[in-house]
């Protein structure tokens, strides 16, 4: 086990807390599932190391005070609490309360794996708790600014368990300047809105979108908006999305708040207080499928892979055989994107300077090659998109046309030459996995063995909802 920071140890020590296991090391945090002794009671410990943070970031301690206040004022059962902090000097510590389950993907996959059944009906549950917990901040006018899978975590392994709404870190409270603020690109582009996209201004309608994303995985098991990050914002503030072509067996009602949840018109998007007196939430015993949907627990098997693939790209990237030096990229505490600077679909996050510029990338060839790697990535995986084939779509020439795609493609096939006629969906899917045995070679002849064995205990399965985050 990690050897704790004297700043660290001193408040275990103090508030009769242990150590029960290190969840995650980032490069300016640490988070922690602890005990606290007598009462046995279990709680997760996030502890950032302010100058670490602003090395890393470029932000200061008021920027994580702001989230600590944040928190602090948020009491609703769908929203994870915020117990205690402890301020030192050189740390800010939040303690939260225990969550044991996995995010809401992950989770869905598991329990279907274990004979549960995955319907409309599921979905329609835990659409409603991510609304009322929507509803819930919105009324505060407080905007969270990251939703998707990530942050949306079940509290138990329990099947009756809540999902909670976790993640603040990028939040943004609008109490004092109106309803709306200007904004750069905050977030993970698959999940942006396009007022997002666009650096126009954001609000609460903004948290709508996403959530819209959200479902739209949920009943789909894809995302809406796949391909290079250009591709994505392009198709993003186009504001057309293919409802019907993804899920024909999903019910007309299902289909009717997805596409009022992804409107591109932000006054004209349903909002969280109207979405939870739609049809398909309000009645979801009479509106939504109780049917087993087989076909996008396939699809959402893979969208899990992909993102466990590149979270444990990040987390050796992120490891101690890299200088310490060398500018580095947290892959879990802080998830704001800077003009889309940098790759990786759900799990890849960056620190939004102060000046809302961009990080530079990594100039270490480990850590260029690796960033390459996780767009590359993004861009094999969209291949699996049915929309990657439809005429005037760019992808695939784009993709061909990519250096680094091509390469990591002839890596294990030779089928880059065929016509895109002749690319299948599992075919892809195979060159995925294909690709993915290429990276961890890598990683492994470069002579990072163990760390690789450290990032993959480190996946998404064992997050927790304080890596917000």
């Amino acid at each position: 086990m990690k050897e704790l920071d004297p700043d660290e140890s001193n408040l275990l020590f103090d508030n009769q807390f242990s150590i029960r296991d290190v969840i995650e090391q980032g490069p300016f945090s640490n988070v922690y599932r602890i005990v606290q002794g007598g009462s046995n009671r279990k709680f997760i410990l996030r502890s950032i190391c302010l100058n670490l943070f602003k090395k890393h970031t470029g932000l200061g301690p008021e920027d994580i005070d702001e989230e600590i206040r944040i928190c602090q004022n948020l009491q609703h059962p769908y929203v994870c609490r915020l117990e205690k902090t402890i301020n030192s000097i050189n740390y800010r510590h939040m303690i939260f309360e225990n969550m044991e389950g996995n995010d809401i993907c992950f989770e869905i996959v598991q329990r279907a794996c274990n004979g549960f059944v995955f319907s409309e009906y599921v979905v329609s549950h835990y659409t409603r708790q991510l609304l009322d917990a929507l509803d819930y901040c919105h009324s505060r006018n407080l905007v969270h600014r990251d939703v998707r899978p990530h942050n949306l975590v079940l509290a138990t392994k329990d099947t009756s368990a809540p999902m909670k709404l976790c993640g603040f870190s990028v939040a943004k409270d609008l109490s004092t300047g109106g309803s709306s603020a200007s904004c750069g690109r905050v977030g993970v582009p698959q999940f942006m809105a396009p007022e997002i996209v666009k650096k126009d201004r954001m609000s609460c309608s903004s948290d709508i979108w996403s959530s819209g994303v959200v479902l739209f995985l949920l009943l789909a098991g894809r995302l809406p908006f796949t391909g290079t990050t250009s591709d994505i914002y392009a198709q993003i503030m186009e504001g057309v999305v293919d409802v019907d072509g993804y899920m024909p067996n999903i019910s007309e009602s299902a289909r009717n708040l997805v596409r009022r949840m992804l409107t591109a018109d932000p006054a004209k998007r349903i909002t969280a207080k109207e979405a939870l007196n739609h049809e398909w939430i309000r009645d979801k015993e009479h509106m939504a499928s109780r049917k087993h949907m087989n076909n996008v627990i396939d699809h959402m098997r893979r969208y899990n892979e992909s993102r466990k693939l590149k979270s444990n790209v990040l987390s050796a990237v992120n490891s101690g055989r890299f200088d310490e030096t060398t500018p580095r990229h947290d892959t879990s505490q802080t998830t704001a994107f800077v003009d889309g600077s940098s790759p990786g679909g759900d799990c890849c996050q960056r620190g939004e300077s102060s000046t809302n510029e961009a990080t530079e990338q990594p100039t270490n060839k480990d850590l260029s090659g690796a960033y390459k790697v996780l767009a590359s990535l993004d861009a094999i995986n969209s291949l699996s998109d049915p929309n990657s084939y439809k005429t005037g779509n760019s992808t695939i020439e784009k993709i061909q046309g990519d250096g680094s795609v091509r390469n990591l493609l002839r890596v294990r096939t030779n089928n880059l030459e065929t016509s895109s006629s002749n690319f299948s969906e599992a075919g892809m899917f195979s060159v995925s996995v294909s690709v993915s045995l290429f990276i961890f070679s890598f990683f492994t002849k470069s002579g990072a063995p163990g760390r690789l064995r450290q990032a993959r205990r480190f996946n998404y399965e064992n997050r927790s909802p304080t890596q917000l985050e």
